[in-house]
C-alpha cells in the first residue's frame, strides 16, 4: 500500500508541471501578439497598458513642434537686435550735445524697450506652446517603435528645449541691464530738459514770439546748430550770451520775458523732440537781414541762412 500511494504522487506532480508549461506558453504568445500590435504603434495610433491608455504624436505634432522652435529663433533675434538698439540709442542720448538731440534719442530708446518687453511676453507664450508639444512628444515609450523611428529627432528636440530656456533666462537678465540704461537715459534727457527749458523760452518768446511755430521751433533750432558748430560756444548758456549775436538779450528783454503758455507748450514740444523741422545743421543765422545763403524767410521778416561757400 505505500508504494503505491508513492506512485500515485509523482503522477500529479508530473501533471501539474505539465499544466504550468502550457499556460507559460498561452500568457507568452498572448503577450507578443500585444506587443507586436499595440505596443510598437506607429504615429497617430494609440494603445493601452495595464488600462492605460497611450496617445502617440502625430506627424503634424513634429511638424509644429520644430514650426515652434523656429518662430523663437526669430523672436532671440529680434530680442538680440532690440538690445543692441537699445545699448546704442543710450549711448547716443549719453553723447547728446542738445537738450532735443538728447530728448529724441531717449524717445527712440523708449520705443525700443517697449517692444523688447512685449517680444520677452511673446517669448513666453511660444515658450509655453513649444514645452505642451515637447512634453508630449518626450513622452513617447522608449520601447515603442515610433521612439526607435524618431530617436534621432527626439534627441534634437530635447537639446532645442535646453537652447531656448538658456537664451530665454539671458534675455531677461538682460533686461534689468536695459531697465537701468532707461532709467539713466530718462535722467539725462529730463536733466537737458531742465537746464534748457527756461533760456530757450525766454530766448524764442523775445526773437519770435508773435511768429508762427514753426517760425519759433527754427530759431530755437538755430541754437541747438550753433552749440554743435565749432564756429560757436558749445553750451546754451555761452550761445545765448554770445556777444553780437542776439540783440534782445544784449537790451535786457531776454532778462525781463514772461513767455506765453503758446511759447512754452511750443518749446515743451521741440525740446522733448517731438518736433522736426527739417532744418540743415549749418543754418547757424537768423535775423531780420540776410546773412550768407537763405535757407527760409519767413512771412515776419526773418531769414534763416547757411554761411557761404
Amino acid at each position: 500500500m505505500a508504494i503505491t500511494k508513492r506512485i500515485s504522487n509523482k503522477n500529479v506532480s508530473v501533471n501539474s508541471s505539465f499544466l504550468l508549461l502550457i499556460c507559460f506558453v498561452f500568457v507568452t504568445g498572448f503577450t507578443l501578439l500585444f506587443l507586436s500590435s499595440k505596443v510598437f504603434a506607429k504615429e497617430s495610433e494609440s494603445f493601452t497598458i495595464t488600462s492605460r491608455t497611450i496617445s502617440l504624436p502625430t506627424e503634424e505634432d513634429f511638424k509644429k513642434l520644430e514650426e515652434t522652435y523656429n518662430e523663437l529663433l526669430a523672436d532671440f533675434e529680434e530680442l538680440q537686435q532690440l538690445k543692441e538698439e537699445i545699448e546704442s540709442l543710450y549711448n547716443e542720448v549719453e553723447s547728446s550735445l542738445t537738450c532735443r538731440i538728447a530728448n529724441m534719442n531717449f524717445n527712440s530708446l523708449v520705443e525700443s524697450f517697449n517692444a523688447y518687453e512685449t517680444k520677452l511676453s511673446e517669448v513666453k507664450e511660444h515658450i509655453s506652446a513649444y514645452e505642451e508639444l515637447y512634453n508630449f512628444v518626450e513622452g513617447i515609450p522608449k520601447f515603442s517603435y515610433l521612439y526607435r523611428q524618431r530617436q534621432e529627432e527626439l534627441s534634437n528636440f530635447a537639446s532645442n528645449y535646453e537652447y531656448i530656456c538658456e537664451a530665454n533666462e539671458q534675455y531677461i537678465v538682460a533686461k534689468d541691464e536695459l531697465s537701468q540704461l532707461y532709467l539713466n537715459a530718462k535722467t539725462i534727457a529730463d536733466n537737458f530738459f531742465e537746464e534748457y527749458f527756461d533760456p530757450v523760452c525766454r530766448l524764442i518768446f523775445v526773437e519770435s514770439g508773435n511768429c508762427s511755430a514753426k517760425e519759433q521751433f527754427c530759431t530755437a533750432e538755430v541754437t541747438d546748430n550753433r552749440i554743435m558748430s565749432p564756429d560757436y560756444p558749445d553750451s546754451l548758456y555761452d550761445v545765448i550770451h554770445d556777444p553780437g549775436q542776439y540783440s534782445t538779450v544784449a537790451d535786457g528783454s531776454f532778462d525781463i520775458a514772461k513767455p506765453s503758455d503758446e511759447v512754452k507748450q511750443n518749446m515743451e514740444d521741440f525740446l522733448r523732440g517731438r518736433v522736426e523741422t527739417i532744418m540743415p545743421s549749418n543754418v547757424v543765422f537768423q535775423a531780420r537781414f540776410i546773412q550768407g545763403e537763405i535757407w527760409w524767410a519767413s512771412d515776419s521778416g526773418q531769414y534763416f541762412c547757411y554761411p557761404k561757400n
